[in-house]
């Protein structure tokens, strides 16, 4: 007995078409007849997913084709492509960054540009917010840490249609160093003894180092 099954004929349906960049997007095979694997090419450079029924996040705003290939065999497979399937919309910008200091007080000094004007919403990571007064395309902010901790400073861009975007910049860790000593000793007066010099020094961080200065009578300075 010879069974002749129906042509693989590949296709599939979308959830959503249009929306914010960063955007997670269903994908549905409709198809009927016996598969054993799929290959979905989101349009992205992402790679290849061999899900039946995917869901894929795109990060970026763009237009993006989608392809599905339904294989049941080496001789029997079928390709669906649908052009330009996706768009997403949302700002481009990109930020820079220069970290002042590494201990408090510390200071960020930021910049962006983006490939038009927008909202800007500048987020320290710390509660305090700077916005731009009007939509502006390139931008820059100097901000201060006071207080220690791990902080996240980032951008918030958004459009005349609603989209926002984060980008971000690397955790900063602000820490605070306090050197603090005492001297225990029995003075007596023309008779050299030892003085035992307490290190009291504390930090938010490892420290990795002391150093010492000592001046001595006749403005002597030993380092140590």
């Amino acid at each position: 007995t010879v069974v002749i099954n129906p042509p693989v004929v590949a296709n599939f349906t979308v959830d959503r078409s249009g929306l914010c960049a960063p955007g997670v997007i269903n994908f549905r095979s409709t198809i009927t007849s016996p598969i054993s694997s799929y290959e979905w090419d989101f349009g992205d450079n992402s790679g290849v997913s061999r899900n039946i029924n995917p869901s894929h996040v795109y990060s970026d705003p763009d237009t993006f084709s989608v392809q599905l290939i339904a294989i049941r065999s080496n001789i029997c497979a079928d390709t669906f492509t649908v052009r330009d399937l996706i768009r997403l919309e949302g700002p481009r910008a990109e930020i820079q960054y220069e970290i002042v200091g590494n201990c408090l007080p510390l200071t960020i000094n930021m910049s962006a540009q983006s490939d038009k004007p927008y909202n800007y919403f500048w987020d320290f990571g710390n509660g305090d917010i700077d916005t731009s007064m009007t939509i502006v395309d390139i931008d820059s902010v100097s901000y201060t840490f006071v207080e220690t901790g791990k902080y996240q400073p980032k951008l918030i861009v958004q459009d005349e249609k609603g989209c926002k975007r984060i980008f971000a910049a690397e955790e900063i860790a602000v820490n605070e160093i306090k050197t603090d000593f005492t001297i225990v000793s029995d003075s007596i007066c023309g008779t050299t003894l030892p003085v035992f010099i307490e290190n009291n020094s504390s930090s938010t961080a490892s420290i990795t180092q002391f150093e010492w200065r000592i001046t001595g009578p006749g403005g002597v300075i030993t380092d140590f």
